[in-house]
């Protein structure tokens, strides 16, 4: 890694590459993502998170990888993030009800209660 971290989460993309997400680098929390390719055994920096944080959750799905929770170094957070990696962005993603840290994010496939869960619909509101 390009970066000294404690405190991570990772994931594995295709069958050839890793992607690490923010930790601790024994000084600040991280917001910094990481993509190690396996075929050429280099580390290329991805862009970074919304938010610092460690100890979180973290999933990928669908192409994008999901983040929930942590610690941002002052505190436990409830933010929710979500890393497209065909748009090539990070998104903000509605909050969890509660703040969580050390947690784990596990797929569970092709189960219509989890799909409506992260399928957020965004509705306009117009004022008269």
């Amino acid at each position: 890694m390009r970066s000294v971290r404690t405190g991570v989460s990772a994931v594995t993309y295709d069958t050839n590459a890793v992607i690490v997400v923010g930790g601790f680098n024994g000084v600040r929390r991280l917001k910094s993502t990481e993509f190690y390719d396996h075929r050429v055994g280099l580390w290329y920096p991805l862009p970074d998170m919304e938010i610092t944080r460690s100890n979180f959750g973290i999933e990928i799905m669908n192409g994008c990888i999901y983040i929930a929770g942590g610690f941002d170094g002052s505190r436990t957070t409830n933010t929710v993030e979500r890393f497209d990696m065909r748009a090539y962005k990070w998104e903000t993603l509605p909050s969890m009800s509660i703040p969580k840290s050390a947690l784990r994010l596990i797929r569970i496939a092709d189960h219509d209660a989890i799909k409506g869960l992260i399928n957020f619909k965004t509705q306009t509101v117009d004022f008269i």
